[in-house]
């Protein structure tokens, strides 16, 4: 590290610790500060939207009260709607906050007085003169009727759910909000109870509902930091009313839909939900009032839960949430005022220390440079630094031991460029020698290889050409011997059918002794059990016939074969491996022979080629059994193997199998020696290097390999018909 700079950071160091501390500090007790603010600012504000809904809900069903009270003591008569209208009119003229007053009865007829959004009154009439239809007229100033606005065919109050609820309930209850169409689109909630006589006979049911936009209206005028929101919502999640300007419904072709808050058009209200479901669940599962914090935007938002409940149904979620950037704007400006401050005494500090060390450092520099000229070759170096203190007695040291390293640098380079002469001769040299012996190696090692395999392979074939004609021998002897046996035998049976023709009755001792033998049952098991030996030993033929001529992996010359023969030797050799067995499904075998005239090849040897890329095959397949990614395709093992002449000179063998493929990275050096994919122990990477060798070294032939991972592995050997 420069001295100058240990000399500098160190009182940076520490300025920049100091303030960034004090800074720090400062930040977090600002946090600190702006938690119980918001705290204290959610807490207070739920509390006052708590008592405003209080005081809001209570007139509803103050009003039903009233009513009820009213006609139980005589001032007002269920069977008077004349009576029941006026006095309704006027009570609508007292509670601004009440969108609708009105009692159906026992009879489906109902008489209400709604507000509409204009603020005039209507009167709401279904009786005897509107028959089952409601009419709705406007009113003047004095509360009589002047015209007819609307006609609601078809109603009877007994059957609509605010009714029904209230007479199942026999108490005070709320309806469910609802949206209305009226002459403006509005979220009410309906206060009903029902009214009985003096004997408990049920007369009717009192309503009055309450426009929830007047909710939402005080909602607005909460001021809740600087952007700062608060809604209401059902547990189900649906909007009752918010802060925003955003309705809690929408229009539909078939009226209005109520939103959830969870799919709001505000994201912060559409956030807010979405985190308080994700954080307990469901919304029925908050049962106190809770408060937590997400982030929206990269911006932290602060959160508070609360339950509302008034014990006559209402069961609803009062949430204020206000995000922590709007009190943290004057911790952010200290913070920037300690930032600044902060680079201020860094700035400082800078140029004071920048000024002594350079005082202090300037003729170190000095030798520090020469010594650094010096060791990239610059000989003539001089330090002129005219002190008597130790820098002086350095400066005067480093000026002799540059001279006399000037001097021994002239006597290296010249030894050196001699050295490198003879180097790089001796270099060339070598270079060529081993270059030499590297490719000689190589070869070597293959021809050797070669040599060991086709020494191993011409053993082998010696040995299975004489097993197999000490086999043929005694087979052959058997063989011949069946037929005259199967005359024997059928004479014998013949002599014996006679017999039993001739001598039906046979002496007792005879007879003991034909049930003793069961004579039947070897008269009917004997031919089978004869023919069961022809076909086993035409097999063992078969089989020695397939060894013989699969073992002539010795012939020298070439001759003409019939590559069928080839063929179908190699996968009778092979049928263990191809057969169904435990665990193992059998491979299926698909031979395309075309008409091929003889070829003319090394048969042995092209056996050799036909039994390793078999083989190989059936590894892959037996590979792919275990591997359950392939055995999801649901495929059945197949190898297919199609012979085509394709001209007068050249005929193609393809072998083909619906195993995994070979990786694209692999095929480049399928025909190396050496080179398998197979475990340790199962392969020793020259069946495909030995097979390239003989069809295309000896038969002057092409030996391709095309795999993709969704068709299966082809090899296709081409070879001319006559060898030249």
């Amino acid at each position: 590290m420069p001295l100058r700079v240990v000399l500098v950071v160190p009182f940076v160091i520490q300025i920049c610790a100091a303030v960034g501390l004090t800074g720090w500090l400062a930040l977090r007790n600002g946090q600190q500060a702006v938690n119980e603010v918001t705290t204290q600012l959610r807490s207070e504000t739920s509390a006052r939207i708590q008592q405003r809904l209080q005081a809001y809900i209570a007139t509803p069903h103050q009003i039903n009260q009233s009513n009820i009270d009213a006609v139980q003591a005589g001032l007002l008569q269920a069977q008077s709607f004349p009576l029941m209208e006026a006095y309704f009119w006027r009570q609508m003229r007292s509670f601004d906050t009440v969108g609708f007053i009105g009692f159906g009865n026992q009879q489906g007829e109902f008489i209400g007085v709604e507000r509409r959004a204009d603020g005039q009154l209507a009167v709401n009439v279904r009786d005897r003169s509107t028959g089952t239809s409601i009419f709705a007229y406007i009113t003047n100033a004095e509360g009589q009727r002047t015209r007819l606005i609307e006609v609601t065919p078809n109603y009877d109050a007994r059957v609509r759910p605010w009714y029904t609820a209230a007479v199942k309930a026999g108490m005070p209850i709320w309806g469910e909000v609802y949206t209305y169409l009226g002459n403006e689109p509005a979220v009410a909630l309906s206060a009903n109870q029902p009214l009985y006589d003096e004997q408990g006979k049920l007369l009717g049911v009192m309503s009055a509902d309450l426009n929830l936009a007047r909710i939402g209206d005080f909602l607005r005028s909460l001021e809740i930091g600087r952007s700062g929101q608060t809604f209401i919502m059902e547990r189900s999640g649906l909007l009752v009313a918010s802060s925003t300007l955003q309705q809690p419904f929408v229009l539909t072709e078939q009226g209005t839909e109520r939103i959830q808050a969870a799919e709001s058009k505000d994201s912060l209200i559409r956030a807010t939900s979405l985190h308080l479901l994700e954080h307990f669940g469901s919304f029925a599962k908050i049962r106190k009032s809770q408060q937590s914090a997400f982030e929206l935007e990269g911006a932290r938002q602060l959160l508070q839960v609360t339950p509302f409940t008034d014990g006559r149904g209402l069961d609803w979620l009062i949430v204020v949430v206000v995000p922590e950037a709007d009190f943290m704007e004057r911790i952010d400006e200290n913070t920037r005022y300690t930032v600044l401050l902060c680079f201020g005494a860094l700035l400082v500090a800078l140029v004071s220390g920048l000024l002594t060390s350079r005082w202090i450092v300037k003729p170190i520099l000095r030798l520090s440079a020469a010594a650094t000229a010096l060791s990239r070759g610059h000989w003539n170096q001089t330090v002129q630094i005219e002190r008597q203190d130790e820098l002086g007695v350095l400066a005067r040291a480093f000026n002799q031991m540059t001279e006399q390293l000037q001097l021994s640098h002239h006597q290296l380079e010249e030894y050196s460029r001699t050295l490198e002469l003879k180097v790089e001769q001796r270099t060339l040299e070598l270079q060529d020698k081993n270059a030499y012996l590297h490719e000689t190696l190589q070869q070597l090692q293959q021809t050797q290889t070669h040599l060991i395999q086709s020494e191993k392979m011409s053993s082998l074939g010696q040995m299975v050409a004489g097993v197999a004609h000490e086999i043929n021998n005694p087979v052959s002897f058997i063989y011949s011997n069946l037929s005259p046996a199967r005359d024997y035998m059928q004479t014998l049976l013949k002599l014996i059918e006679l017999y039993q023709t001739h001598y039906p009755n046979p002496s007792p001792e005879l007879q003991q002794a034909i049930q003793e033998m069961d004579l039947e049952f070897l008269l009917e098991d004997l031919p089978k059990l004869l023919s069961s030996m022809e076909v086993g030993a035409s097999r063992i033929r078969e089989i020695v016939l397939s060894l013989r001529n699969f073992s002539r992996l010795d012939e020298a010359e070439s001759k003409p074969v019939d590559i069928h023969q080839g063929i179908d030797n190699t996968l009778l050799l092979l049928q263990h491996r191809l057969k169904e067995r435990a665990g193992h499904p059998g491979i299926r075998m698909v031979k395309e022979y075309s008409e091929l005239p003889t070829i003319e090849c090394y048969p042995g040897q092209l056996n050799q080629v036909l039994m390793n890329l078999l083989t190989n095959a059936i590894d892959a397949l037996d590979e792919a059994l275990g591997n359950e990614q392939w055995q999801q395709h649901d495929l059945t093992p197949t190898i297919r193997i199609q012979t085509r002449q394709l001209s007068s000179e050249r005929v193609a063998i393809r072998i083909w199998n619906n195993g995994p493929g070979i990786a694209e990275s692999l095929k480049a050096h399928l025909f190396d020696p050496f080179f398998t994919t197979k475990p340790v122990g199962k392969g020793t990477g020259l069946g495909l290097s030995i097979s390239y060798q003989i069809v295309v070294k000896k038969h002057g032939g092409e030996l391709k390999c095309c795999s993709d991972s969704s068709q299966g592995t082809e090899f296709s050997i081409e070879i001319p018909i006559r060898q030249r």
